[in-house]
């Protein structure tokens, strides 16, 4: 009875663990989602902020143009125009790197959590065998590999009569 509680007890404890470990990874990819998000926003803002002193450049260019002013002022003002398009071109594509560097060294830290907590949900907690959830995706990706390749996939189960007796006596640690 006492081996019993301890082992439902170290079970119940796995599994709190399998369950805090998924919690943490799906709020990691919540808080990773949400960072996204924010990013997102602030770099349309900065984009709108660059759209919005192009487009000043652009008024002012058509003012010069307007008011029939000399080619060397209407020159200056093209140039002007075309140097704050490249400088918010530029600057455009500076956020972006950063943003993306960022987001991909986000998504390689969910990445590795995700594998950590699946790997852990797909061992069996006392045995640290590979569980039933383990062997469905197994044979899941066994069974698509053998119909791509044409290939047959087999599949042995053994039924050992009497393996209790066998595992009694052979396999517990004294």
């Amino acid at each position: 009875s006492r081996d019993w509680d301890a082992v439902h007890g170290a079970f119940a404890r796995h599994r709190t663990d399998e369950r805090t470990s998924v919690e943490r990874a799906v709020a990691g990819l919540r808080d990773t989602l949400f960072s996204v998000v924010q990013r997102l926003g602030r770099s349309i803002g900065d984009g709108r902020t660059a759209d919005d002193s192009i487009q000043t450049q652009i008024v002012r260019l058509k003012r010069t143009a307007a008011a029939g002013a000399s080619m060397d002022d209407l020159r200056r003002e093209v140039l002007s125009t075309v140097d704050a398009i490249g400088h918010a071109l530029q600057q455009s594509r500076v956020r972006q790197d950063q943003l993306l560097e960022t987001l991909g060294a986000e998504l390689r830290v969910l990445r590795e959590e995700l594998q950590h907590a699946r790997a852990k949900m797909e061992t069996d907690g006392l045995t640290r065998v590979y569980n039933r959830a383990a062997l469905d995706g197994h044979l899941s990706r066994l069974c698509s590999i053998a119909g791509l390749s044409g290939d047959p996939a087999c599949l042995l189960m053994v039924d050992v009569d009497h393996f209790k007796q066998f595992n009694d006596k052979h396999g517990h640690l004294e």
